[in-house]
């Protein structure tokens, strides 16, 4: 952050007042936009928007809140069904929309999720007014510092909260709007027909590729596709869009004219629109499309910005919480950094030699084609990235260098698949004879694409962990890539196209003002080396933070000298949710920790061991912590695999040992002992240990039970030793530990329990 803000001051001394023929910043020409800011009219367009989108979201939240407050008991909701069924594994789910809650229509026109347990064995489908029995589940908010909020995910997609049922009763069919039925009975007769035609696993990538659906691909698949920086082609976008006015005009314009061409084009695209269900990254591109061809039809010029602000502006109009939205931000972001970067990352590229003249005429214009391919897929892909990438690392904590490599691949593949695959889909109504054969050119297409996702994979640094940034380093960086693209446009508009001329003119204006200000320059870095030195070396506080990790226990230290000790990890009974990679690890990368210096597994119950399991295989440990088992598991097992695989330092403590951090704070371990309890073993023989610095102490007691505390009381009856100032209880709380003669001995100040979530 400090070499940034160093950065930012030399980029204005460097050239605000640079020498006359590397003058860049002129104090008249930002004169006109400060003008332009402070006008009257722009101030008071910026205070009267703000001000209205202020009163509609308090409005919004106010309505959120009073249903959450009113819908908590067992209600009767009147509702049409208005998705298709999502299956998970107890339960289907379906979205609603409400017509009467207990006969009072104050929420008329919300959206419900609607959870059916699948023992009801009641068939609904799209359409269907139905009347429904059942208990309202408000939506989780954030449980953890930075963590996901699932209420306000729920808010961007305009939905309240679920409904579990507990009766169905279907009372009319087909009551949906007519347009959205249509569309929706569209969507899956296209479905059925490529589930008939395409094999499982090509069958569901064609339906996230074309149509957007990929609730069926598989989880592996979806994974490796996030990993390697392509999960982008699974959201119906603007390349979907290109190929529809691409091809309809390619296809009509010569027959019945450019006029009723574009009015062919604009209805086919919401058509789309509707068919793929109005994803923000669909609706974007879609009225950004009607826009460009709306404006031949006018006789006006398009303008891109202008686009780009109608369908933002549209999209919140509908729902202002899709500001927030994920796919919002990477979708604006995206177009917004190809807008804006495309141009002069594309320089880098003039130096590209071209086909030498020994070539034939043919191959010439082969390989100059190739070569154009990949210079566009590279810029593009990078000029996307640099805008992205802060919105990647806030909302996926993850980085790395394989986007370059798969989306230069897949640019060759992907213009194919789309083309066809607008092809099959129109053919899906006709014959499936001529699907079948489109099926065996696409089925490789699609294998070729979890190939690549595979060696995007495997690459050396393809996926970084990255702790989560602050706000201002956030704006800090976009100041800098700004400030940096608009110099590279300057030179580009001053000085010859050559890229030579215009590095050797950067690197001259470097020169020159570093000799005029050698000694200024050599003082601020020493002042910086220093500051920064003296930061790191300032202790703090220790830090002890309590993980809501859902299942079990989670326990992050942080020392003075910022050492991360982490104890359990929380987990799954059932593993059936990765603790690991969806609550610890962005919990621990949103404070800041890339690494762990000590880790504490208490015992092997998947309430405590399932999410470090996690945490050992993505980022660096050190040191682990474990006792002497009595037992075998399949979670021992899978410990002791992935810490040889990684050359992690497994140590086995006992009573009497002292781990110590560092001055004044260390860990004494005080059970269990070389006896060990062969009733419920893994519970009884679990690390109780307790973290001492200074006068303060906290007693960690993992998940004992009455005959190991037994035996504690027996071995510090006549001690201090587990006299502790914080005790977290034990066994989240449950009768069968925490007896009153423990108690006494430990004599806490405050006793935490960490609940069990069922």
């Amino acid at each position: 952050m400090y070499t940034i803000l160093v950065l930012i001051y030399f980029i204005f001394k460097l050239f605000y007042k640079s020498h006359t023929k590397f003058k860049l910043f002129s104090p008249k020409r930002y004169f006109r936009y400060i003008k332009l800011i402070l006008k009257f009219n722009v101030i008071t367009t910026i205070i009267i928007s703000s001000f209205i989108s202020n009163i509609i979201i308090l409005n919004l939240n106010s309505k959120y809140d009073n249903l959450y407050s009113n819908l908590k008991n067992n209600i009767q909701i009147e509702a049409i069904v208005v998705s298709n069924k999502t299956e998970k594994e107890y339960a289907d789910v379906y979205k609603i929309k409400v017509n009467n809650v207990n006969a009072n229509t104050k929420y008329e026109n919300t959206y419900l999720y609607l959870k059916v347990n699948k023992k009801l064995n009641t068939k609904i489908e799209y359409g269907d007014k139905i009347i429904i029995t059942g208990k309202f589940q408000e939506p989780t908010g954030q449980r953890n510092y930075k963590g996901f909020n699932y209420k306000e995910y729920l808010k961007t997609l305009k939905i309240y909260g679920t409904v579990k049922a507990s009766k169905i009763e279907v009372v009319e069919k087909d009551c949906a709007n007519i347009i959205l039925s249509y569309s929706n009975k569209a969507f899956l007769q296209i479905k059925r027909n490529i589930e008939k035609v395409f094999p499982e696993k090509e069958c569901n990538l064609f339906l996230g590729i074309m149509l957007g659906y990929t609730d069926n691909i598989e989880e592996d698949i979806v994974q490796s596709f996030q990993d390697s920086n392509i999960a982008h082609i699974l959201a119906v976008s603007g390349m979907h869009i290109t190929y529809i006015i691409i091809g309809l005009m390619f296809v009509l314009k010569n027959k019945i004219g450019k006029r009723k061409t574009r009015y062919i084009i604009i209805i086919a695209l919401i058509i789309f629109m509707c068919i793929t269900g109005f994803a923000p990254s669909i609706v974007r591109a879609t009225i950004m499309g009607i826009i460009l061809v709306g404006a031949d039809l006018l006789y006006r010029k398009n303008d891109i910005w202008t686009s780009i602000a109608i369908s933002l502006l549209i999209l919140l109009i509908y729902n202002l919480f899709l500001l927030t939205s994920v796919s919002v931000l990477l979708s604006y972001g995206g177009t917004i950094g190809i807008i804006v970067f495309n141009k002069n990352i594309y320089y880098l590229f003039e130096k590209l030699k071209k086909p030498k003249k020994r070539y034939v005429r043919k191959k010439n214009k082969l390989i100059t084609y190739i070569v154009n391919i990949l210079k566009d897929a590279v810029v593009i892909t990078i000029s996307a990235q640099i805008a992205i990438i802060p919105i990647m690392i806030v909302c996926f904590n993850t980085s790395g260098i394989a986007f370059l490599i798969t989306n230069v691949a897949i640019s060759f593949i992907i213009g194919p698949i789309t083309f066809l695959g607008f092809i099959a889909i129109i053919i899906s109504f006709i014959s499936l004879t001529l699907l079948k054969f489109i099926s065996y050119i696409l089925n490789p297409l699609f294998n070729l694409l979890i190939i690549i996702s595979n060696i995007g994979n495997s690459v050396p640094f393809s996926k970084i962990y990255v702790a989560t940034p602050t706000t201002i380093e956030i704006i800090l960086y976009y100041f800098i890539i700004i400030i940096l693209n608009y110099i590279c446009t300057v030179y580009a508009k001053k000085y010859p196209t050559s890229l030579d001329v215009r590095v050797k003119n950067i690197i001259g204006v470097c020169k020159y003002k570093y000799r005029q200000n050698k000694k200024k320059f050599i003082s601020i870095i020493l002042i910086l080396i220093f500051c920064i030195q003296i930061i790191q070396v300032v202790p703090q506080d220790l830090k002890i933070y309590f993980i809501d990790v859902g299942q079990g226990d989670s326990t992050l230290v942080i020392t003075p000298n910022r050492k991360s000790i982490l104890i359990d990890g929380g987990g799954s009974l059932d593993n059936s949710y990765d603790v690991g990679k969806n609550t610890l690890l962005p919990y621990l990368l949103d404070r800041k920790i890339t690494k762990i210096d000590y880790m504490f597994v208490s015992h092997f119950d998947s309430d405590h061991i399932g999410g470090l399991l996690t945490i050992l295989e993505e980022i660096p440990v050190d040191k682990v912590f474990i006792a002497k088992q009595i037992e075998d598991s399949q979670n021992l097992q899978e410990f002791m695999k992935i810490t040889k695989e990684k050359q992690i330092a497994v140590n086995t403590v006992k009573a009497g040992d002292k781990i110590t951090f560092e001055k004044h704070i260390y860990m004494d371990v005080l059970f269990p002992t070389n006896e060990q309890i062969t009733e419920n073993a893994l519970n009884n023989n679990a690390i109780v240990c307790k973290l001492i610095y200074k006068n303060f102490s906290m007693l960690f007691t993992g998940d004992i039970e009455k005959t190991a505390e037994a035996a504690i009381v027996k071995l510090y009856a006549k001690t201090d030793k587990l006299k502790s100032t914080v005790l977290k209880v034990a066994h989240h709380g449950s009768k069968t530990s925490t007896n009153d003669e423990i108690l006494k001995l430990i004599s806490p100040k405050i006793a935490v329990i960490r609940s069990r979530r069922k």
